[in-house]
């Protein structure tokens, strides 16, 4: 005999099996709830306000025990989890604010001062808008001690990766001034709140600082838990509470590759949850995993950024109307579980999902086919689409060491049926 699965182990009364128990129990002292008038205070109390408080009750029991298991802790629950018995003080990691640096140049005779969070720095690109952190004065043109260029850092006016910036992008001024320009050299990236399934990577690779002489999880926990501070500084820790103003760069993807080209020879490959750290974070890494990370006798090549891959989808799917959902409703279901599933690195993993002997992996087209067929707004809803007659791409997306599939546009053609 099979044994039960976790689900089954930990299923939570319903309502309904709480409102016929106190029935139940109410017909064994001769008190019948269900023939009671609908609004008297006993039926009330009986089949609704005490089924209700159990429930209620059952889904915090349920929560506390999930919340002992890594693999099924959600919430609050996993964050505990990863500070208690994974020793990453904080828990899950917030999302963090984008943050630069950009050249001010003035070509005119005049000079401006600008206070802190003053001026306006639009991106040319998303239209997102940044502000200057400290207060910084552009003296005229040909100022004799360089005045009249500027390095100015600047952030986001709110946190998330929507306001990433790509270098050369922030290049408008509110309001502008004829004669004064502006751009980055480095692009601006955030993070978002770590996801469950990245916090639950983060806790697994927790373990390799058990053992720093060997697993490559080491590695993959120094990058993913690597800060920088206020200073420019860049530290390794599980405990950024200890450093006032520490912020997470954000690496949520970490490929190891092993033994190639030599025996020994080990290469690390880094990606953001939105593409790839900068160079400055790259060689910091880099310098971490001199510091915590190299076992004896190991050759350590050069820490590189993942190179990202695209991949366009198109597809036409035929959907059911008679689960109320609009075809707009539909493409945006779909998506946000594309979204999901290139950002999980179980299902999307740096280097591609490997098939022996590899060294080269693949995206493969019919997960990204369940991906969409399966798409809904809730994980009780049913999905409404019922085929899929068309998809690109094609094949399968091969993927060479250190690449990361990112997705591209999403075009999508829809055929109602009832």
């Amino acid at each position: 005999m099979p044994n039960p699965t976790f689900d089954e182990l930990i299923q939570p009364q319903t309502q309904e099996t709480h409102r016929a128990a106190m029935q139940s129990a109410g017909v064994l002292v001769g008190t019948n709830y269900e023939a009671l008038p609908p609004l008297d205070m006993n039926r009330t109390l009986a089949l609704q306000a005490t089924p209700t408080a159990m429930t209620m009750r059952d889904g915090l029991v349920n929560e506390a025990i999930r919340g002992g298991f890594k693999d099924w802790a959600e919430g609050q629950w996993l964050s505990l989890l990863a500070e208690n018995q994974y020793g990453l003080l904080g828990g899950r990691l917030p999302e963090t604010f984008a943050r630069t640096t950009v050249t001010f140049t003035n070509s005119t005779a005049g000079e401006f001062t600008f206070g802190p969070l003053e001026q306006i720095i639009k991106s040319s690109v998303t239209g997102r808008i940044f502000n200057n952190e400290n207060e910084f004065v552009l003296k005229p043109t040909g100022d004799a001690d360089g005045g009249d260029v500027v390095d100015v850092v600047v952030i986001a006016e709110a946190a998330g990766s929507d306001y990433n910036a790509a270098a050369g992008t922030l290049t408008e001024m509110l309001p502008a001034i004829d004669g004064v320009t502006l751009t980055n050299a480095i692009a601006a990236i955030a993070s978002d709140e770590e996801t469950s399934p990245q916090l639950r990577t983060r806790m697994n690779d927790a373990l390799g600082a058990l053992s720093p002489e060997g697993p490559p999880e080491i590695y993959k926990d120094v990058a993913r838990n690597t800060y920088v501070l206020e200073d420019g500084t860049y530290i390794y820790t599980h405990d950024p509470d200890a450093y006032p103003g520490a912020v997470n760069i954000g690496i949520v993807r970490v490929q190891v590759v092993e033994d190639v080209p030599d025996l020994g020879d080990v290469t690390v490959y880094l990606a953001t949850g939105a593409g790839v750290p900068t160079a400055p974070q790259v060689a910091a890494v880099h310098e971490l995993f001199l510091l915590w990370a190299r076992p004896k006798g190991v050759a350590l090549l050069p820490t590189a950024a993942a190179t990202l891959v695209p991949v366009n989808i198109v597809y036409s799917a035929t959907y059911r109307t008679r689960y109320g959902v609009t075809e707009e409703q539909l493409e945006g279901f779909v998506e946000t579980a594309l979204e999901e599933f290139f950002l999980d690195e179980e299902r999307n993993p740096l280097g591609g999902v490997i098939v022996p002997p590899g060294p080269g992996g693949s995206m493969f087209r019919t997960e990204l086919s369940e991906v969409i067929s399966s798409s809904r707004g809730s994980p009780d809803a049913p999905a409404p689409i019922v085929n899929i007659s068309a998809l690109t791409p094609l094949a399968d997306t091969a993927l060479s060491v250190g690449q990361l599939a990112v997705l591209g546009t999403v075009t999508p053609t829809f055929t109602a049926i009832p």
